[in-house]
């Protein structure tokens, strides 16, 4: 919603809500591309996932997951009541596949 003579009005489609310099805006796109670099960065470190970390990397949803490991169909381990994925193993069964 956009505040115009005190009153909240919604944008039309394609209207400007943000007044942005182009250094502003690039300096954003930066730190949002450097977030992500670092959060992959980070998974492709760890050779065990969580499943978290599975669905950011792989795109899977979290039912999807839960679904093949109760059936076996994709290399995992059970800690603690949590599950953890080998990224060398999850890496491994989508170039067989098995996805």
């Amino acid at each position: 919603m956009v505040a115009r003579n005190n009153k909240a009005t919604v944008p039309a489609q394609g209207e400007l809500i943000f007044n942005l310099t182009k250094t502003e805006l690039a300096a954003l796109v930066q730190d949002a591309v450097k977030s992500v670099m670092v959060s992959q960065a980070k998974i492709s470190e760890n050779d065990l996932l969580t499943l978290d970390q599975l669905i950011q990397w792989t795109g899977y949803g979290r039912h999807t997951l839960y679904g093949l490991t109760s059936t076996g169909q994709i290399p995992f381990v059970k800690k603690r009541k949590k599950l953890y994925f080998s990224r060398k193993a999850i890496e491994q069964w989508i170039q067989s596949g098995n996805k």
